[in-house]
């Protein structure tokens, strides 16, 4: 499908809106409504099952990303978010952090953590009581995510947090023989890792090799699965090395949410 930067630069300053449509989590249109006396801000509707979510091309242009405040809200227990095709289509990558609760974990990492009652959240600080999926029951976890979240991503609850090492894969490799595999921006693809921990896809369980941009160990402490890799390889004593964010190549252990 056509790169909507590359078509937007193409159709010029007629192009009015686009709408990006999705079905069964892949992206099938990208539909265009071309106006000669139109010069304004071109808006973007993304559509997935019963959820719409519209940004101005301004919006998209000007977002800029959350990256995770804190190296402890990477842990078990926190809350995995995977967009979907059609919002990624969008180029969403930063506008997500403004008008929900989630924080990134890296640059090119399009991968969020989920973070309700975040007072940054656009979402959040427009209402007292977030908009809910009607189909989930009143105590699954899923209940408490945004709707236009779920219907446009997937949710994933995080039960191991791990660096990518051998010795890890070895392990891992051990405990999950059959679980789903994801690789985002590190060294090696999806069908390499796979390979390489010679598992089997399927369910219940689903391993992301993230890079991820951990927080300075120095501002909140880290859990101690975690403490050695948010720190940068700097000497202890130096000022740079408390302040300055360390990208780390992690195993996120998951089961699918909703």
């Amino acid at each position: 499908m056509a790169d909507i930067t590359m078509l937007l630069d193409r159709l010029g300053p007629e192009c009015r809106e686009i709408h990006i449509l999705a079905s069964g989590g892949e992206c099938k249109e990208v539909l265009v409504l071309m106006d000669r006396e139109f010069s304004g801000d071109c808006s973007f509707t993304v559509c997935s099952g019963a959820s719409v979510l519209e940004f101005a091309r301004s919006e998209l242009s000007g977002a800029v990303p959350r990256f995770l405040s804190s190296p402890e809200k990477l842990r078990p227990g926190a809350v995995l978010y995977e967009p979907g095709k059609a919002l990624m289509k969008a180029g969403a990558f930063n506008i997500l952090c403004e008008k929900f609760p989630l924080e990134k974990l890296a640059r090119f990492t399009h991968y969020y953590i989920f973070t309700p009652g975040n007072p940054h959240s656009a979402l959040e600080s427009a209402a007292s009581e977030p908009e809910k999926r009607p189909d989930t029951a009143p105590d699954s976890p899923a209940a408490s995510f945004p709707a236009k979240l779920s219907d446009n991503g997937k949710f994933f609850l995080i039960k191991e947090v791990l660096p990518l090492n051998n010795r890890t894969l070895k392990d891992v490799s051990r405990r999950y023989p059959k679980c789903e595999i994801t690789a985002r921006n590190i060294k090696t693809d999806t069908e390499t890792l796979r390979r390489k921990l010679q598992i089997t896809s399927g369910a219940p369980f689903h391993i992301f090799a993230l890079g991820c941009l951990l927080p300075a160990a120095s501002s909140v402490p880290a859990p101690s699965s975690l403490a050695a890799l948010s720190s940068p390889a700097q000497p202890s004593h130096s000022k740079a090395a408390l302040r300055t964010p360390a990208t780390a190549s992690l195993l996120l252990i998951t089961e699918p949410l909703g």
